[in-house]
């Protein structure tokens, strides 16, 4: 078999995968709310809520923009359903999926079939409780993060790229605590790189560099601070951003198996790592 043809029977099993998830959601997704995601979808805020102060107020200590935009882009179709909502969510990872499918191929230059096996991971930790169940989840924050490190870190570092990427990571930053997670290990990662190149530049190009720089900078700082608004509902998260980052790089640190101290340095630098240009 050629590698083409395996390249497109790699990129068949994992498109199979990917719609037999709709049927998997559509037999078995909950046919309501579970305990906080109640505060998504209360009367307050179907069908008149849409406000800003609604949209920015953090709920469960996050900031859930995209998903409470979704939820009202559902109830605009016939009226609120857990069941279009959970399909969309899965339409969302299958999304994120590809983004990050994506953005190894451009990384490493792998054959689809190299990178099938990860993928294909990828949509069995889906069907888990979490991701299955739940309207909020975290799969706005995780393609939105995917598009940012892609665009930010393109090699050409065109004005259009460096612009939609800072817009990326800005709504990683709305879309959920692992979005503001993933942007707090990608910002001086980026900051290293941009340096990097300015400090090989003549002096007029290292300045237009640095002020590249610092304008992104400047409004993934600005997004970040509605983060300081009050949260909506009560939290089991502390509600503050440190605590929202510490709990997402402890949980991405025990993902790679780390058990030991201190794990929100650890999970922040294997984000990080994973953010890097190779």
């Amino acid at each position: 078999m050629t590698a083409r043809a395996l390249d497109r029977l790699a990129l068949a099993a994992l498109a199979a995968v990917a719609l037999a998830g709709f049927v998997v959601v559509a037999r078995h997704a909950p046919s309501l709310p579970l305990a906080d995601d109640w505060g998504v979808v209360n009367a307050r805020a179907l069908p008149a809520g849409l406000t800003l102060d609604w949209l920015f107020a953090r709920h469960i200590g996050h900031l859930t923009v995209f998903t409470k935009l979704q939820a009202h882009l559902v109830h605009a179709f016939g009226g609120w359903d857990p069941l279009p909502h959970h399909l969309s969510n899965h339409a969302l990872w299958i999304a994120a999926v590809a983004a990050a499918g994506l953005l190894l191929r451009s990384a490493t230059g792998a054959p689809a079939a190299a990178l099938a096996p990860f993928l294909l991971l990828a949509f069995t930790l889906k069907t888990t409780y979490i991701s299955l169940a739940w309207v909020s989840t975290c799969h706005f924050a995780l393609l939105f993060s995917f598009a940012a490190v892609r665009l930010l870190f393109d090699e050409r570092q065109r004005d259009r790229d460096l612009a939609w990427g800072t817009v990326a990571g800005v709504c990683a930053l709305y879309a959920y605590g692992a979005g503001l997670t993933f942007m707090a290990a990608v910002v001086p990662v980026f900051a290293a790189f941009k340096a990097a190149r300015a400090a090989s530049l003549a002096p007029a190009r290292r300045r237009a560099e640095l002020g590249r720089l610092g304008a992104v900078l400047l409004a993934l700082a600005a997004a970040a601070a509605a983060w300081t608004l009050p949260v909506s509902t009560q939290s089991w998260v502390r509600g503050d951003p440190a605590s929202i980052v510490a709990l997402f790089a402890g949980l991405t640190a025990g993902g790679f198996g780390w058990g030991g101290f201190p794990p929100t340095a650890v999970g922040l630098a294997l984000a990080a790592a994973a953010a890097a240009p190779p």
